[in-house]
């Protein structure tokens, strides 16, 4: 059974991540990205139906499944879109390496130049595996919480004293976003708490929005540059972890107050395909614009009249293939 916030939660969030994409300056899109990944990695934890002492032979399948098979196919298609336009400069040795930065997938530096966002599932995937370790020690809040504020410690430490460190699957990472996995997997089991986040559902989301411009505000500011979790950059500790957690809370509250909206719950059930693919449609539409306009009137006036733009067309590109995609199969079936 689907719940309509989740969705709604899911929506807002791939929002954030389309319209931060099409901002080309930091000083703008500082926000979004100080909660935009950690609220998907929550909401991975919300959703996840994890058996008491699962074992790791029992997730790595449901992983491999869910998370690795659709890795690998989107990581080919998204190449074949980029190299349909560029396919006279086509090399062996170029695929070559394109095949092992797949199975490295790792994200950090230009690997994924094609398709940044592609870091996110085999992370996702190691970051799952993580998890299914710490509950097998316990799943319950007194013991797993400590483990999860072990793991937010060692994920900084490797941040701040290792950035070289790039693992397969972006390893690295997953010290970080299994604490928001886990977090939204706790959440989960706290009636209490979503009871109070409901009841008090518009204080909350006034508060936790405040909350979370402050945060992210000032890890932006006293660090000089965005948090990204794709390369590991979290700025100061405390302050990454208050805007998250703040962020979360914020689109939380807010799809409560939705309550029910069938676009943004449409966006929310297909929220992987947008996050997959928009970027490639950015590199589309860039192409197009180049013919009349310059680069660098674009990337000047991108932040004011293009983000939006980029974001619309994406949307509506990938919307209606989707609603094309789903009325032919539904054909089919009947």
């Amino acid at each position: 059974m689907r719940l309509s916030w989740i969705d709604i939660c899911r929506g807002i969030g791939i929002l954030c991540v389309i319209y931060a994409h099409g901002l080309s300056e930091d000083k703008l899109r500082f926000l979004f990205y100080s909660f935009h990944i950690p609220l998907f990695f929550f909401l991975s934890g919300v959703t996840l139906h994890h058996k008491q002492h699962e074992n790791t032979l029992q997730s790595l399948k449901k992983a491999i499944k869910g998370i690795l098979i659709p890795y690998f196919l989107f990581a080919f298609i998204c190449y074949g879109f980029w190299l349909i336009p560029n396919i006279p400069n086509f090399q062996l040795s170029g695929f070559t390496q394109i095949v092992i930065n797949i199975f490295y997938g790792n994200g950090s530096g230009k690997q994924f130049f094609y398709n940044a966002v592609l870091w996110f599932l085999p992370c996702l995937f190691i970051t799952r595996l993580l998890f299914t370790v710490l509950t097998n020690v316990s799943n319950k809040t007194r013991i797993l919480f400590p483990l999860l504020v072990i793991c937010s410690i060692g994920g900084y430490i490797l941040a701040t004293f290792y950035p070289q460190l790039k693992l397969p699957f972006g390893s690295e990472i997953a010290l970080s976003s299994v604490v928001f996995l886990g977090l939204g997997y706790l959440y989960n089991s706290k009636t209490k708490v979503k009871e109070l986040f409901e009841n008090r559902k518009v204080t909350y989301a006034i508060l936790f929005t405040v909350l979370t411009v402050i945060f992210a505000s000032l890890n932006f500011y006293l660090t000089g540059h965005q948090v990204d979790m794709r390369l590991n950059r979290m700025g100061n500790y405390f302050l990454f972890y208050s805007s998250a957690v703040s962020g979360i809370a914020m689109c939380i509250c807010w799809s409560y107050i939705i309550r029910a909206n069938k676009i943004l719950e449409f966006l929310g059930r297909n929220s992987m395909i947008l996050f997959i693919f928009h970027l490639i449609i950015f590199t589309y539409i860039s192409k197009i614009l180049f013919i009349w306009i310059a680069p660098t009137t674009i990337s000047q006036f991108r932040n004011l009249y293009f983000a939006p733009l980029y974001s619309l067309i994406s949307l509506i590109v990938i919307c209606s293939g989707l609603m094309i995609y789903q009325r032919v199969t539904y054909n089919k079936a009947t």
